[in-house]
């Protein structure tokens, strides 16, 4: 009878740990869904904002309006960049310093999502849009650091558990 009992509250412990292994991941994966998901609408306002700002000179040269550049886009290694394409010009934030965002071009109306290198090498969220303006296809790229999500989703993990 002991046995049994000791036999049939050990497979309870091993079952509630499992069942609780689940939900911790689920949980976080959640979480990560949910934030990334909120990053990227406020980047996808990013490239609205800039794609406001394109223009094109006389010469055809891109111009971007820099009332359109967000503040956290011009401080190096902010954190937050940005790639403006033409092909007949680009404008990148400074931010980036003298570094470079390679990102995936998607055809004109489509949106790309990607995982990239940042400038110090840290994990970046990107989204690329194309656009035709004036005539010409242009190509924009916002990204944002990862690591302060990583860090908030890591310490969340951690008081749930």
């Amino acid at each position: 009878m002991r046995s049994l009992q000791t036999r049939l509250g050990a497979g309870l412990v091993a079952s509630l740990i499992a069942v609780f292994a689940v939900q911790w991941l689920a949980v976080g994966a959640a979480m990560r869904q949910l934030s990334e998901a909120s990053m990227v609408r406020n980047m996808e306002h990013d490239v609205d904002n800039l794609l406001a700002g394109v223009s094109f000179d006389t010469a055809g040269r891109l111009r971007l309006d820099d009332t359109r550049v967000e503040q956290v886009f011009r401080a190096p290694f902010s954190g937050s960049y940005f790639r403006v394409d033409s092909g007949a010009g680009v404008q990148r934030s400074r931010s980036l310093w003298d570094q470079d965002l390679v990102v995936i071009r998607p055809a004109p109306g489509d949106v790309t999502r990607q995982r990239l290198r940042g400038p110090l090498g840290q994990p970046l969220l990107a989204i690329t849009r194309t656009f035709t303006v004036q005539g010409r296809v242009v190509t924009i790229a916002v990204a944002e650091d990862l690591t302060p999500l990583e860090r908030e989703l890591a310490q969340f993990r951690n008081r749930y558990a």
